[in-house]
């Protein structure tokens, strides 16, 4: 019987191809170089060598018109997070803002999607996801935040190679509909002057929420400032750190955005108040930490937790509605803009890295400028007509 010609040469393009000991028939393709020089190969195996053979040509072709190999076909969704959030999401981001992340996945990803493959996760999988959270009651901005993560989550997968396309691309965001409680963010012109009434009989609210009211700053912000950030002369506030929540500890981090670090000009009678309570907080706690608004009792950082607590008894000590810390913030930027101030300013002030977002948040109070923007045209038109 003849002996069976074994196969010395191959084709074009087939790259490397051998049989293994075991019978199967594996192939390699040039798919790269890796940061320190050496080559990046990718192997293929099939029964016959023919198989591997198409395999590797169809590679080939693939990376000489840019395409990466997929990787792992076995890696699910839930796997690709765990190892996403470690790797390419902790350096990058704040403590408070990875664990915003991660209770996102594992609440309303990684139950429903978390053991599809990457590579069958599709469009229409993601958004069965997004309408059945709409459909469940929850909110747009929840929705929209699932969204966005999915959207990071498989671009980096496309990245290193476990799939070609990001498909969260093809799907459409919820559209945002304004619940009716929506303007509530904002108090009321009556509220503000209860609320300031209140500050004024207590030594500690008192320049905690003039300063909040009338320059816009994040709670967060606010634990953050230290003496060495007010300019009393000059009136300026600088902002280049935040309180932020790593799990169950208090830490000091750098804004999220470049915008977040921002100089802001202060009113007199937020001036004023942050320059008694210098005077009283070195008094009562002679040994103090720098921080402008440190704990009473320790003279150190104060606490989210703290801090909140703080403000619920404030509020029914004086019979006062229950009412966010994050309120003052929108009540600020609703009486910029009740005063004509441009949205642009009213971004930087508030340091909004996009003024889309400005435009998004306060959108429900533009119909009154609208308004006042035409009495004031048509006064103009007046006197122009006077004239002639």
């Amino acid at each position: 019987m003849p002996r069976e010609k074994k196969h010395t040469r191959r084709g074009n393009n087939e790259g490397s191809i051998y049989q293994r000991s075991d019978g199967r028939w594996a192939g390699e393709v040039l798919i790269g170089y890796k940061p320190d020089g050496k080559p990046q190969r990718k192997a293929i195996y099939g029964k016959t060598r023919q198989e591997v053979a198409q395999k590797v040509q169809r590679m080939a072709v693939e990376v000489a018109d840019g395409k990466k190999p997929l990787a792992n076909k076995r890696t699910t969704l839930a796997q690709w997070i765990d190892e996403w959030l470690d790797i390419y999401c902790r350096p990058r981001v704040t403590g408070r803002t990875l664990d915003w992340y991660s209770t996102l996945a594992q609440t309303h990803i990684a139950p429903i999607l978390g053991m599809t493959p990457l590579q069958k996760l599709t469009a229409l999988k993601a958004q069965h996801l997004f309408s059945d959270m709409q459909k469940s009651g929850k909110s747009d901005r929840t929705i929209k935040a699932v969204r966005n993560l999915l959207r990071q989550i498989m671009e980096q997968a496309r990245k290193v190679g476990h799939v070609t396309v990001n498909p969260i691309l093809d799907t459409d965001p919820p559209r945002r509909t304004r619940k009716p409680d929506d303007n509530c963010k904002a108090l009321s012109q009556e509220m503000r002057v209860k609320v300031l009434t209140a500050a004024q009989g207590d030594i500690i609210m008192k320049p905690i929420v003039t300063t909040l009211l009338f320059t816009g700053l994040r709670s967060g912000e606010l634990l953050a400032l230290t003496w060495d950030d007010i300019d009393f002369n000059t009136r300026r506030i600088t902002v280049h750190t935040a309180v932020t929540k790593e799990g169950k500890n208090t830490v000091i981090s750098e804004p999220k955005t470049r915008s977040g670090y921002r100089t802001l000009v202060a009113p007199q009678q937020a001036i004023d108040a942050l320059r008694e309570w210098k005077t009283r907080i070195d008094k009562r706690v002679p040994n103090h930490s720098n921080f402008v608004f440190c704990n009473t009792r320790t003279g150190g950082l104060r606490t989210y937790q703290g801090f909140r607590s703080s403000f619920i008894h404030f509020l029914e000590r004086n019979n006062l509605p229950h009412i966010t810390l994050h309120m003052f913030r929108h009540t600020h930027a609703t009486m910029l803009l009740e005063q004509g101030v441009n949205m642009v300013a009213m971004q930087k002030q508030l340091g909004h890295a996009d003024i889309g977002t400005t435009l998004g948040i306060y959108s429900h109070v533009m119909p009154e400028i609208y308004e006042q923007t035409g009495d004031t045209l048509s006064k103009l038109y007046e006197c122009m007509a006077a004239k002639n």
